[in-house]
This record gives structure tokens, sequence and C-alpha cells, in this order.
């Protein structure tokens, strides 16, 4: 006695439009720990002293960051557009805070975490073993900068 498993046709496959519980929360956790987890973690151990204060300082963080995302989660159920925090301080205040915070965003704050991210991928890049980086210090590799 043989059983098939038929599957859907293609055509008739959609891709659903959302996400759940465990793709918003890895969504998060990626973002949060990021390069600055490699970066941070050392100035807050240095400026609080012992690893329980900066596991107390981790996990007060932590619940800020989750009030901030239920927060952002509240507003964007009641203004479901796209635009994200410029529809919300447009709304809420008025068009000056909206295009003043996209102006910001734009020179400063996405600017910063382009720098941010550049830090922590050379201090990461320094740790890779020197054979690979002897490697790449030909200057007729395209990548010899890197070194």
């Amino acid at each position: 006695m043989t059983t098939a498993i038929t599957e859907a046709p293609v055509a008739d496959q959609k891709f659903v439009r959302g996400l759940g519980l465990l793709d918003s929360t890895m969504l998060v956790a990626g973002s949060m720990i990021g390069s600055g987890i490699f970066i941070v973690s050392a100035i807050i151990a240095r400026q609080v002293g012992s690893p329980g204060w900066l596991l107390v300082v981790w996990i007060v963080t932590g619940l800020l960051t989750l009030m901030a995302a239920l927060s952002y989660g509240e507003l964007a159920a009641m203004m479901p557009k796209a635009g994200g925090q410029y529809v919300y301080l447009r709304e809420a205040y008025s068009p000056l805070w909206g295009f003043l915070y996209g102006w910001t965003l734009f020179l400063v704050i996405q600017t910063g975490t382009i720098a941010a991210v550049a830090v922590g991928f050379t201090l990461q890049w320094r740790t890779y073993p020197v054979v690979f980086r002897i490697q790449l210090s030909n200057p007729a590799n395209p990548f010899w900068w890197l070194v």
C-alpha cells in the first residue's frame, strides 16, 4: 500500500506577507547583537568594573529595548502607513518634526550607523590570521588596502 504525497502547484503557492513571533524576535536580536556587541561590551565592562554589573546593564538595556519595541508595535498598529518614525512624528507633533527627523536620519543617524559598522568590521578584521592578511597584502590584489 503506497501513499502519494501531492504538493500544491507552484502557481497556487503564495508568499505570506507577515512576520511571526520567532521572525520578529530574530530580527530584533540580530539588530541588537550586530557588530556593536563587540565594541560596547568592553567599554561598559571598563566603566562598571565587574561582570555582574555588566550583566545587569545588559538586562536593563534589553528591557528598555523590549519596551521600545512594544511601543513601536502599538504605533504601527495605530498608524499602518509606510514611513515608520517619520510618520509617527509627523502625525503626533507636526510635519516640521517629521521633516527634521528625515533629514537627521539621512545626515546623522544612518551615517553614524554605517561608521559604527565600519569600526566593528575593521576591529574584527585585525583579528584574522596573519597568513590570510599576507596573501592580501600584494598590491596587485584589488583588496590590498584592507590589510
